[in-house]
């Protein structure tokens, strides 16, 4: 049976996080989601395959100390990459993942890899499973809009081509040729006020 695939979790900042929430949120009040939404991931992926594969990468001390006091791994995101989060949120992140993606294969170089964002409150153990699918495709979990990327299967062998941003699906799919996947539970991210007010509501996210 083959391992699962290595998770990359990446994060940007706990206390500045989110910070289109500010409409909605004070900032203790965003740095406490920002809490939660890291453990509620990192219980996800303990109950998925457990934490010894899980990497978390981020400039954030607090956030690598989460990680590790969890049992996951925290990669410090270093030069470039970690200033460029701060400039340009999507390249810091893409140049973060890529950055965490070589490290791995460093480790494992026939590794699969799975990224997913940290902004999932409704993530469930098998939407990680839904979107490994059979384990020998790239792809790609799309936003409620469908337009984004949520989260990101490559197989053993496939190169990393991190195209995170605006309209990222349909980049990943050009550089990767990655399958789109429609799972709720990796649709419904946390970014703008109507998505927190979305949340409130009881009925789910529909992808």
């Amino acid at each position: 049976m083959n391992p699962p695939p290595w998770l990359i979790v990446p994060v940007r900042s706990l206390g500045d996080g989110k910070r289109r929430l500010a409409g909605v949120l004070d900032s203790a009040s965003r740095r406490r989601l920002n809490e939660g939404l890291l453990a509620h991931l990192l219980d996800v992926a303990q109950a998925w395959s457990g934490l010894a594969r899980c990497v978390v990468v981020s400039p954030c001390n607090e956030a690598l100390a989460a990680a590790r006091l969890r049992g996951a791994i925290g990669l410090r995101q270093t030069g470039h990459a970690a200033q460029r989060l701060h400039r340009d949120p999507n390249d810091g992140l893409n140049e973060g993942l890529a950055q965490a993606a070589r490290w791995v294969r460093r480790q494992d170089a026939h590794a699969a890899l799975l990224v997913v964002a940290c902004d999932l409150p409704q993530l469930l153990p098998a939407d990680l499973q839904a979107l490994c699918g059979d384990g020998l495709r790239c792809r790609v979990a799309t936003d409620v809009a469908g337009t984004g990327s949520n989260a990101l299967y490559l197989p053993p062998g496939q190169a990393a081509h991190f195209a995170f941003g605006t309209d990222s699906r349909f980049r990943h799919q050009q550089l990767m040729a990655a399958e789109t996947a429609h799972i709720p539970g990796l649709a419904c991210d946390l970014d703008t006020p109507q998505d927190w007010q979305a949340l409130q509501r009881p009925e789910p996210c529909a992808a």
